[in-house]
């Protein structure tokens, strides 16, 4: 809570996100307390932190209070919870309310929910094998989509339609490699964006996960598992559907010392969780012989005082003035600087008073979709802007462990959409199975992006954290900051300050210059302001408040050079006019226009016909161009189209590059 301020975005209770509105100062030396909840939670909170609650007086069908039906519930301080945690018979008498299903929106996924819960639970860590005695989750997987083969027994294989093609080119779409593209290969777990993905989405995931590891007991549902990531993940998954969840322990005989502790999952639910019909009705028929409700009710089990902590209190700008304690959605100050500063790039807008080189930008989030759009959305109404497509949104961020061949796509589409700078965002999100304090991790991270940079002649914006105790330094291996051009420290200020004239309150945000390979370090901070736009989304402006200040002229970036391959397929698409007599290099010069940064070159001709003669040399190796019987200098169609053509220039690129 000492991060959070006025305009941050925590989660209400109904799921959506709420803005704060109001927030105290950090107070020191007040009684604090220990509260813990029935599903083993425990939350720090100040004697006067008010909770709503219902007794069990409250609860009770006998009490006027709860005629009709309606739930009822008090506003009571922390101190006032003590002084009546018990009520008659020393039962407990405090709960708190069931929290909704949190409200994202549905997002692109590499792998359909189910079955990736599916292969969680009962799959090959190391590849597309899994177990199951049940007909009716083997269907379910293949309607997701999946070819599925049994192997005898038991034994299954989860095949996508490019496991069964002879097409070399997508290889890289087997289900063995969309497991290692998502992170999970040889580590289980559930990846950030399918924990932010839709609830129904994030219902099919846990569908698949209970459907093989777990099962329904007392009208509950249970998961189990040795893998404590995943325990930790499916935790958070149960959570985000409104479920209140409870953990267990206990040793078992495992081949290791991390897999002999097996953690048990329990969650009541009103809804059908499982999908397979045999756990579905055990679980019917569980809650039908269960009389009342208390499916995400928590009590209050136990209040402690302890040594007081800093605190603060917070109001949030929703009818219930509720938000959930923990499950924060505070935008990072470092991504929405990089997000105003794409939309700058890619409009051309003179940024901050310094003029820009208008070019396309491509921006990969690892938080998911919902929060960059509200911000661009923020961006574009406050300035009337139209981004167009010169801003691109990728779903998700690819991971540094991700194949080669899922890099060479990336670089692909960067080449062929003409972008001149790519945003990831963040290092930590794209590092799921890399170690950032491993310089030889690190260096391989490195690698990926050079490689980026170096075949697409595109720029490269990382966004990364700094570490808790060196708030001035990069987190990690200091093997990043090395390899980097430049480097930009975004340092926020903790309290807000009033725009004058305004009485809009905003955070003070300051940028330095901390590394420049190729020039003097100007040492002046850059100050800027960051304002809730319409209680929405954070958006950045100068130190005065105003937006965009000392707009001049747009100026375009110089062009990079076109890739060889797309130099090619350019070649190709021009020959293929000419079916019968074909074309000679001299034609083929005349006939296809020089790309953009040929153009801008003051020997354009002499250098065109340079680039045409690489590019049908190339061709020939790729199959683009053939040269007809009886003819060496002149060129007709190749066997090979332009995907196929790309797939293998990019082969060869990535000669000498391992995993």
């Amino acid at each position: 809570m000492g991060e959070v301020q006025v305009g941050d975005l925590l989660l209400g209770r109904d799921g959506l996100p709420t803005a704060v509105r109001a927030a105290t100062e950090v107070m020191y030396d007040r009684p604090c307390y220990e509260v813990e909840f029935s599903d083993g939670s425990v939350i720090i909170a100040d004697a006067q932190h008010q909770w709503v609650t219902s007794t069990r007086y409250q609860r009770s069908p006998k009490s006027q209070a709860c005629q009709g039906g309606r739930r009822v519930e008090s506003i009571r301080t922390t101190e006032e919870l003590l002084d009546t945690l018990h009520a008659e018979e020393g039962r407990l008498n405090h709960s708190v309310a069931p929290t909704r299903a949190l409200q994202t929106p549905y997002v692109h996924l590499p792998i359909a929910p189910y079955t990736l819960g599916a292969w969680l639970g009962d799959g090959t860590s190391a590849g597309n094998g899994f177990t199951s005695a049940d007909p009716e989750l083997v269907d379910r997987i293949r309607d997701d989509g999946y070819e599925v083969k049994h192997h005898g027994v038991y034994r299954y294989s989860i095949f996508t339609r490019y496991d069964l093609t002879e097409e070399p080119q997508r290889r890289e779409d087997t289900f063995t490699a969309l497991l290692r593209h998502t992170g999970v290969l040889r580590n289980k777990h559930i990846p950030p964006l399918y924990l932010r993905a839709s609830e129904a989405q994030r219902r099919d995931l846990l569908a698949g996960l209970l459907d093989t590891d777990g099962w329904a007991s007392n009208g509950s549902a249970q998961f189990t598992t040795t893998r404590q990531r995943l325990m930790e993940d499916t935790y958070e998954l149960i959570v985000s559907l409104g479920y209140r969840c409870s953990v267990r322990s206990k040793r078992v005989q495992g081949r290791t010392e991390a897999s002999s502790i097996s953690w048990t999952l329990t969650f009541p639910a009103e809804e059908q969780v499982f999908y397979l019909p045999r756990k579905a009705e055990k679980m019917a028929a569980a809650r039908a012989d269960r009389s009342g409700s208390r499916t995400g009710v928590r009590y209050i089990t136990d209040i402690r005082p302890i040594e007081s902590v800093p605190v603060r209190c917070v109001e949030v700008n929703n009818d219930e003035h509720l938000y959930l304690a923990g499950l924060s959605m505070i935008p990072t100050h470092n991504s929405t600087v990089a997000i105003d500063m794409a939309c700058h790039i890619a409009t051309g807008r003179s940024w901050q008073g310094r003029p820009t080189l208008k070019t396309k930008v491509l921006y990969l989030p690892g938080e998911g979709l919902r929060g960059v759009v509200a911000r661009i959305r923020a961006w574009c109404e406050s300035r009337d802007a139209d981004l167009g497509n010169d801003l691109l949104l990728g779903s998700s961020i690819i991971q540094l462990g991700a194949t080669r061949e899922a890099w060479a796509e990336l670089r692909e589409f960067v080449a062929a959409q003409g972008i001149g700078l790519i945003i990831f965002d963040t290092f930590a999100r794209m590092a799921t199975n890399v170690d950032e304090n491993s310089a030889s991790d690190v260096g391989k991270a490195i690698k990926r992006f050079d490689q980026v940079r170096d075949l697409t002649h595109a720029g490269v914006l990382v966004v990364h954290h700094t570490g808790k105790s060196t708030p001035d330094v990069a987190r990690g291996s200091s093997a990043l900051q090395g390899a980097l051009d430049s480097e930009i420290l975004v340092h926020a200020d903790r309290d807000r300050i009033p725009i004058p004239g305004s009485g809009v309150m905003a955070r003070p945000l300051h940028l330095r210059v901390t590394k420049q390979k190729n020039a003097e370090i100007d040492d002046a901070e850059i100050d800027l302001l960051m304002v809730n736009h319409h209680d929405r989304a954070p958006l950045i402006t100068g130190p005065t408040g105003s937006i965009d200040p000392m707009q001049g002229e747009v100026l375009v970036a110089r062009p990079t050079p076109e890739p060889l391959i797309e130099t090619a397929v350019r070649i190709r698409a021009f020959v293929d006019r000419f079916t019968e007599q074909g074309c000679s290099r001299a034609d083929i010069a005349a006939g296809v226009a020089p790309d953009d940064y040929t153009t801008s070159l003051r020997d354009t001709a002499r250098r065109w016909r340079l680039r045409v003669a690489e590019a049908v040399d190339s061709s020939l190796r790729w199959g683009l161009l053939q040269t007809p019987e009886g003819s060496t200098a002149r060129y007709v169609s190749g066997p090979a189209d332009a995907a196929t053509a790309r797939r293998i220039a990019t082969e060869e690129d990535m000669r000498g590059d391992t995993e």
